[in-house]
């Protein structure tokens, strides 16, 4: 895997005052892997609170359920048909400031805001079991399960997948340079077509009193998109259920293989592995999770992936967004960057919680991939990409394209068809300027 291991309680965001988790202040000394982790998943203090009826999720529930136990909302979790994803709770909100909030995340992955179906708490005394509030039955405990109850999957006919691909692109080889004038980088067809990313800096409320926020505090975005379109299918995807498919970014920091004395040392990457929100579109059922176990991570790498575990159950031709925040870190204003594909066996349990799953997918069994590369290069740390800005690749160009944002990049067109007119293009935005 790509991504390794990193205290769960990381995918939940910051486990205190939201004023303190998003301060960048310290020294260049004092940071370290392990100053970034706020609670580890076996601390007794923090504690999932599920709806047994998804339907009855409100943030008023689940206030409610933590005062009646004497605990501290923290973060609420949204999932659903149209995705899933975190919002963290802020000093004075409300429902209508968590709905707008809610909102303005999902808009990041472009989809709507799903159900709440819970949340995190904090306590200083234990909790566990069933708790009744206001006529609504809410399951306390430190491992949630998410039950399996999926449809079954039809059947669908499929191109050949040894026929045309389109990542030959040859009406665009002599035609102002396009980056398909080889198929160097061409992947195989099970994998998806298409990548985009973009990371930019924002600011974001940290204190509302009477829905006027009070306090902001910089962030770091990211976001990144797959799409199975142009010849690739994700119903070539070996073995359906047997293997999971994760995508997405890995920053660098070459001084942080150092010592922390070295005149050279700076802390961290642009976007650090700490989120304080998160959301996709990719659905429920498809199982998504956050691939935040860092173990296997070298010293000078933090990577930002999402795993999906039943990539078969997706749509192609959609495009499915990653999207994350976190602090800013004012020790680095920019992050060189690497982006891949990878095939990792499913070797979770049936009825895994989905929060788990990045701590089991590809990690307790070795088992031999059938099915051709079980990894892609997708954007090479050898261009020296760096984070914020844009960029794209698609299968069968030679080389990606970047951007700065707030441009917009000229692009061959149609992209989903190999054989229209060359001399057609469009000019392509970043995920927060598309035309």
């Amino acid at each position: 895997m790509l991504a390794t291991a990193f205290a769960l309680g990381s995918i939940f965001g910051p486990m205190m005052s939201p004023a303190v988790a998003i301060d960048q202040t310290m020294h260049d000394s004092e940071f370290s892997h392990e100053s970034e982790v706020i609670l580890d998943v076996t601390d007794s203090n923090a504690y999932t609170v599920t709806f047994d009826n998804a339907d009855a999720g409100s943030f008023q529930l689940l206030e409610s359920a933590a005062t009646e136990i004497g605990a501290e909302l923290r973060t609420i979790t949204f999932e659903g048909e149209t995705g899933v994803g975190q919002l963290v709770v802020l000093e004075g909100d409300t429902t209508e400031s968590v709905t707008a909030r809610a909102t303005q995340l999902f808009a990041g992955a472009s989809t709507q805001v799903p159900p709440i179906v819970g949340g995190l708490v904090y306590s200083d005394h234990q909790i566990s079991g069933l708790l009744e509030t206001e006529g609504n039955l809410l399951k306390i405990s430190q491992d949630s399960v998410i039950s399996e109850s999926y449809n079954s999957t039809l059947l669908h006919s499929l191109p050949p997948i040894g026929g045309v691909r389109y990542s030959h692109w040859d009406g665009y080889k002599k035609i102002k340079g396009w980056p398909g004038y080889s198929s160097a980088n061409d992947w195989d067809a099970y994998f998806p077509f298409t990548y985009r990313i973009e990371g930019y800096n924002i600011n974001r409320c940290t204190v509302l009193v009477s829905q006027v926020c009070l306090s902001t505090a910089p962030y770091a975005a990211l976001a990144q998109s797959i799409k199975w379109d142009g010849g690739s299918h994700n119903w070539y995807w070996p073995e359906e259920e047997n293997w999971g498919f994760e995508f997405g970014a890995a920053l660098y920091n070459y001084t942080l293989c150092g010592s922390v004395s070295d005149p050279n040392f700076s802390p961290g990457w642009w976007l650090n592995p700490t989120y304080i929100e998160w959301a996709t579109n990719v659905p429920i059922d498809a199982a998504p999770y956050q691939d935040v176990n860092r173990e296997f991570d070298e010293c000078q790498t933090t990577t930002h992936e999402l795993g999906i575990r039943y990539p078969t159950r997706l749509i192609a031709g959609y495009e499915y967004i990653y999207y994350v925040n976190s602090a800013r870190n004012s020790h680095r204003t920019s992050s060189t960057y690497s982006s891949a594909f990878q095939a990792v066996h499913n070797d979770c349990p049936p009825g895994t919680a989905r929060d788990w799953l990045t701590h089991c997918m590809g990690l307790n069994e070795w088992v031999n991939f059938p099915h051709g590369s079980q990894s892609a290069t997708v954007i090479n740390a050898a261009n020296y990409f760096t984070l914020p800005g844009c960029a794209r690749m698609y299968a069968g160009w030679s080389k990606p394209l970047r951007w700065f944002n707030g441009q917009y990049k000229e692009m061959p067109w149609p992209m989903d068809a190999p054989f229209a007119d060359p001399s057609l293009s469009f000019f392509d935005g970043c995920f927060t300027n598309d035309w």
